[in-house]
């Protein structure tokens, strides 16, 4: 008999479907804002990042979301619908919470702590004190968003989530593209996506509604055993929270603080074109957690061993070409995509995607260990390698500006990468041989094959148009999935995947 074709694989589709678009229509829109903007107004949009919910203010949510999304999955794995409702509506109920003490903590910091602490231009700081103000009202209804997606998630329905963001993605991104300009600008800019927000929050209500119509949704039914069983695991993932945030957002500070807004923006064009490969890694990681929950709660052990193993490697295969991409042709790319006068950040993106193949190596494990409820186990090491980041990026930022906080996240990733594979390996039973053998191995043919390729081809790839960089990415791509489903799929891989597509072809016609 053939094995079923769990709901992991059709929501990482979604995932890919979502992300795909999500990327074309993101980085099609980054020079059209750019150019509109001017670098200083972007660079302040960039700097405005960092109070949204998800920058510093997503510590408000204390790790409820990956606690959320667990023990919804696991109690519907189970069937037992009472403590369902009951996760449900305390997880409701705290992010209205949060989305209120957010809004007041950010009105206060607004008011009394803007020019004390960073270097904004003297101009400006009326115009981003209103957006600050903008953004704080909106988390009275971001943060319930939040709540929503994590009940969503825990239900496996990833189609629904990925039908709300490519909708309001393409809805928002039109009418910029239409009324964006230079008179209306980042007013305009934050307006549309407070807008965008408040339309999903809407949307994930009623989707939660429709998918759980026999529950009965409250924002103020809160039951002490079902917080306390969420908090257990909450605070684990804040502390995580914690050092992500820290990790993640130290180079956007520091800039603040000792550099200027027009560095942020070329700062983020440099981690706009990391996000990418980092994005194509959590395409599957995403749809992990809810699966591992499953199976935790039924001790499948066989289950887990496999879930780490394969998606660890289809989750490389996904990234693989693009990191090959922007580190063959980083000029290249960045010169076609926000033009000429950046190009000079291409050794800058080459720098910053060195860490990638050790980051990939661990995206899966990482998001396992809170399924299984083990988040401890690598705390240590990811706030050793927060600290080393911000030691490193203090020392190097006023001599070597924002290629200097590169070069701290780079070292501190493939530090803590190094170290986390071998303790998740550990937990899961699998020997470090076996690990590297079935999922870097397989990747290896494609890997040269397409490298070789593309270094022969870089001499043809200059002054190229978007629309031919495009086509190549896609070639490259097809390429590197057809020569790996040759080299680095075992027989009852194929099989499985076979009959999955089968599957999910079936379901969506019907």
């Amino acid at each position: 008999m053939k094995e079923r074709a769990h709901p992991i694989f059709s929501n990482t589709i979604y995932n890919i479907i979502n992300t795909a678009i999500s990327f074309v229509i993101a980085y099609a829109m980054t020079p059209v804002i750019l150019g509109r903007l001017g670098s200083e107004d972007y660079g302040i949009w960039v700097f405005l990042s960092i109070f949204t919910v998800t920058g510093y203010f997503s510590l408000l949510d204390l790790g409820f979301q990956g606690a959320a999304t667990k023990y919804v999955a696991e109690y519907l794995s189970k069937k037992d619908y009472g403590k369902l409702q009951d996760i449900v509506n305390s997880i409701l109920f705290f992010f209205l919470a949060a989305g209120f003490i957010g809004a007041i903590i950010l009105f206060v910091l607004n008011f009394f702590f803007l020019e004390t602490f960073f270097n904004l231009p003297s101009g400006k700081i009326q115009t981003i004190s209103l957006l600050i103000n903008i953004t704080a009202f909106s988390f009275l209804f971001q943060f319930p968003a939040l709540g929503y997606s994590a009940i969503i998630q825990g239900l496996q329905k990833y189609g629904y989530l990925r039908g709300v963001t490519i909708f309001t993605t393409i809805l928002s991104n039109a009418i910029l593209f239409i009324y964006l300009n230079q008179n209306n600008g980042i007013v305009f800019l934050i307006i549309v996506t407070l807008a965008t927000a408040l339309l999903v929050t809407l949307l994930y209500a009623w989707i939660t509604k429709k998918i759980l119509p026999s529950i009965k949704l409250s924002f103020f039914s809160i039951k002490k055993y079902s917080f306390k069983l969420l908090f257990s695991l909450s605070s684990k993932l804040f502390a995580s929270r914690i050092v992500g945030l820290i990790f993640n957002n130290t180079d956007k500070i520091l800039i603040g603080i000792f550099l200027t807004v027009n560095n942020q923006t070329e700062y983020d064009i440099v981690n706009k074109l990391h996000i990418v490969l980092l994005s194509l890694l959590s395409i599957i990681n995403q749809v992990v957690l809810p699966a591992t929950s499953e199976f935790a709660a039924k001790h499948d052990t066989s289950k887990l061993k496999t879930i780490l193993i394969r998606s660890t490697k289809y989750s490389s295969v996904l990234v693989l070409p693009a990191l090959l991409l922007l580190t063959i042709f980083p000029y290249e790319i960045v010169s076609v995509w926000v033009g000429d006068s950046y190009s000079n950040l291409g050794n800058l993106v080459r720098l910053y995607s060195v860490h990638i193949f050790f980051t990939m190596l661990v995206g899966v494990s990482s998001t396992m260990f809170v399924g299984i409820n083990q988040v401890e186990k690598v705390l240590k090491i990811s706030i050793f390698a927060a600290l080393l980041n911000l030691v490193i990026s203090i020392s190097t930022v006023n001599t070597l500006g924002i290629k200097g906080l590169i070069v701290a996240t780079v070292i501190s990733y493939i530090i803590s990468s190094i170290v986390y594979i071998f303790v998740a390996n550990k937990t899961f039973y699998i020997k470090n041989k076996e690990f590297f053998k079935q999922t870097i191995l397989p990747l290896l043919p494609a890997t040269i094959l397409i490298a070789t390729g593309m270094l022969i081809l870089k001499p043809f790839m200059q002054s190229v148009s978007i629309v031919t960089w495009m086509g190549f990415s896609i070639m490259i791509y097809l390429l590197f999935f057809g020569i790996f489903s040759i080299t680095g799929l075992q027989p009852e891989e194929k099989s499985y995947l076979k009959h999955f597509f089968t599957q999910f072809t079936t379901k969506f016609k019907s």
